[in-house]
């Protein structure tokens, strides 16, 4: 009883965050088997530790635990559903529904701990965030991209996976710096306590998280990493201001946490240098990746909603000068939403940098909305820290809630007629299901052809496809292959012809 009463908005905010997600990715927005990559990646299985030499040697998180979702559904619901391509689709989009929830409920955690706030006022910004996740980015009138965009089984896996994943860390780490100081004033530069911690279980499954969340996708893992160097340098310029000095040996257990995230990281890029992806774009030069850099950049910011933009950077202002008021500065509040909006704007713009670098060899890499969202993670998470914290000081905000509330939904609901930063007066939905339904019919068709050439017994046939499959060939259809084999639906290894159909 006393973890519910304790726990209530929390334990809320993540079934209605789960519900929500289950109907936008399970019905509205299925996602369907459709490409060669997602074929593989729904039965792939690999070593959980970075493997030299593979396609993707430090996506660790991804091709573990994306194959395991897979696994389990091919062997436990795809028996009692009986629909094979359908048991995905389904599986799938409870599994990001789930990390969607936990992304929402760790930030309402963040901001419920640091400003004390009640259970209305909790799962009041807990939806001001769900909302911001879905209107930072409303520009376009079709396919609207959103932080919460999974682009399909594989890109889901392989980015928004890691990202949730980095984000609800990153979420942990700021709570521990602005409310615990625990990243901050703990003597961790002491032998003796920080072998302590390695006793500790709970020590273990953070640090597990940590070694996931940074062999996760060296692009997307800038959203943990942002923070934790966000975090390093403000200890590093507050140890300067007091005028502390210390030996090495401090210095290093004192700032031990950060080294071993950093030092994993470049582990990480390491081992993708010597992956079979890392020579994948050596046709695109430095020079013409340098110079079309700014337009990619353009188009980010040509992807970003103004209006919502301008009205975030108000908020934050807002925030920080009631914050710096007489009644309000120097009180332990106006202190951590200081802190907090230090950390997170700096880690937008580390981010920024980051991403920029390591993907500045792929050219446009930067203006794909599932390498940029969880850059702008850090603009919607700056804005509600700020509302959390204007709620908190104002109580005269609480009579509103509801209508501000009622407002929201039907802005994130409702798409824009113009194409354009409007808020739009929208009758549609996001996208259109016309996609997932091609997609259903043709990785049905698909199993049906390699269940009927496996039961006739032939050592070779033509499969015939409409989609990405026909379109890649031969080496596709192998993909599709072994993934039936592994789950039991053939028992043949059957040589196969692609043939592209209209």
């Amino acid at each position: 009883m006393n973890f519910w009463s304790k726990n209530k908005s929390l334990i809320i905010c993540f079934g209605f965050g789960f519900l929500m997600m289950c109907v936008f990715y399970v019905e509205l927005h299925p996602l369907v088997i459709a490409s060669p990559d997602d074929w593989t990646y729904i039965s792939y299985s690999r070593q959980a530790w970075p493997m030299k030499g593979a396609w993707n040697p430090g996506k660790v998180l991804p091709e573990t635990i994306g194959g395991l979702v897979g696994n389990l559904s091919a062997f436990l619901v795809y028996p009692i559903l009986g629909d094979y391509i359908r048991t995905f689709s389904i599986c799938y989009g409870i599994f990001f529904a789930a990390l969607a929830a936990a992304y929402i409920t760790a930030f309402a955690s963040l901001v419920k701990k640091c400003f004390s706030l009640d259970h209305i006022q909790t799962l009041f910004i807990a939806f001001v965030f769900f909302a911001l996740n879905f209107q930072l980015c409303k520009v376009r009138t079709i396919n609207n991209n959103h932080l919460l965009s999974i682009y399909g089984i594989n890109l889901g896996i392989n980015y928004s996976m890691p990202t949730f994943v980095c984000a609800i860390m990153a979420f942990y780490i700021i709570k521990c710096v602005a409310y615990d100081d625990y990243l901050n004033t703990i003597k961790t530069y002491d032998l003796a306590y920080a072998l302590n911690m390695f006793r500790s279980f709970k020590s273990g499954i953070l640090f597990l998280f940590l070694y996931l969340c940074i062999f996760s996708n060296l692009i997307t893992n800038g959203t943990l990493l942002a923070v934790l160097g966000a975090a390093f340098i403000q200890r590093i310029c507050n140890d300067i201001k007091t005028g502390i000095r210390r030996g090495f040996k401090n210095w290093f257990w004192r700032y031990s946490a950060y080294i071993a995230a950093f030092v994993m990281d470049l582990l990480c890029g390491l081992f993708e240098l010597t992956g079979g992806n890392a020579d994948l774009h050596d046709d695109f030069s430095l020079s013409r990746a340098i110079s079309e850099y700014p337009s990619t950049v353009k188009t980010v910011i040509d992807n970003i909603n103004k209006p919502t933009f301008l009205t975030i950077i108000v908020i934050i202002a807002l925030s920080l000068a009631i914050s710096f008021s007489a009644k309000q500065k120097g009180t332990n509040d106006a202190e951590r939403l200081r802190k907090m909006l230090i950390i997170t704007l700096s880690a937008l713009l580390i981010d920024f940098i980051y991403v920029s670098i390591i993907s500045i060899r792929v050219g446009g890499y930067i203006a794909s909305g599932m390498v940029y969202n969880g850059i702008l993670i850090w603009v919607v998470s700056s804005g509600v820290i700020s509302c959390a914290y204007i709620i908190s000081k104002i109580a005269e905000l609480r009579a509103y809630i509801p209508i501000i509330a009622f407002i929201l939904l039907f802005v994130v609901i409702n798409i824009p007629d113009n194409v354009g930063n409007g808020f739009g007066l929208g009758d549609r939905l996001y996208g259109d299901n016309s996609s997932a339904a091609f997609y259903y019919e043709e990785s049905n068709s698909l199993l049906e052809q390699f269940i009927d050439a496996d039961k006739n017994g032939v050592e070779s046939f033509t499969l015939y496809s409409k989609g990405a499959v026909g379109d890649c060939g031969q080496w596709a259809a192998y993909r599709v292959r072994r993934t039936l084999l592994r789950h039991g639906l053939i028992h043949n290894v059957m040589e196969v012809d692609v043939q592209k159909t209209n």
